[in-house]
């Protein structure tokens, strides 16, 4: 089984210009706060200018950091609702910093 932290930081509130680099606030909390320090980057996520999803976006995380099926199963749905509570169930450049997001 695997052992959750208890969080102790805050998720930054701060938004940046552009979605990629959003996208790296939301990736630098995840290491800070749960550990996920992969090397995955906004840019990565956003390059071919489709849009993210949270399930992407879990799974982008997942593979980066290369955890085991168990940890995946577990920290999945943890991972996606970060990004949700963030972006909502999906984002685009195009839609990023839309006040009806």
């Amino acid at each position: 089984m695997i052992k959750m932290p208890e969080q102790e930081k805050e998720w930054t509130k701060r938004r940046a210009d552009t979605l990629a680099a959003d996208l790296d606030i939301l990736l630098g909390d995840l290491c800070v706060i749960w550990g996920f320090c992969g090397g995955l980057t906004g840019w990565e996520l956003t390059r071919e200018g489709k849009a993210v999803t949270a399930d992407d976006f879990a799974v982008a995380v997942i593979a980066a950091d290369e955890l085991d099926e168990a940890s995946a199963t577990a920290w999945t749905p943890r991972i996606r609702t970060a990004f949700i509570e963030r972006y909502g169930r999906v984002v685009s450049d195009r839609d990023f910093g839309r006040p009806e997001r």
